[in-house]
């Protein structure tokens, strides 16, 4: 077996993955998404149901869904950031 294979190039990466794709808002883009998952990461320990989550956050089932599933683009940084006030 040769070695004809060309060997992979990468770059380190700024830590902001929006940035490094030159994703128009990266910054926002970016704080919203650590803010999502700090979120995301709260739920797991707590261990709701979706509809204690629902409940205790003043959304709907649905909005719960994306929540889990990591779609934070969904809600504006207001909403997350009170979705963890209501949290503590």
């Amino acid at each position: 077996m040769g070695s004809d294979q060309a060997t992979p190039k990468w770059e380190d990466g700024s830590g902001n993955v929006y940035a490094d794709l030159e994703i128009e808002n990266a910054d926002k883009l970016f704080a919203q998404a650590q803010l999502g998952y700090q979120l995301w990461q709260i739920l797991q320990k707590k261990n709701l149901t979706r509809r204690e989550i629902a409940d205790l956050l003043g959304i709907t089932p649905k909005d719960v869904s994306h929540l889990l599933n990591g779609r934070f683009s969904r809600f504006t940084k207001d909403q997350v950031l009170d979705f963890l006030k209501r949290l503590k």
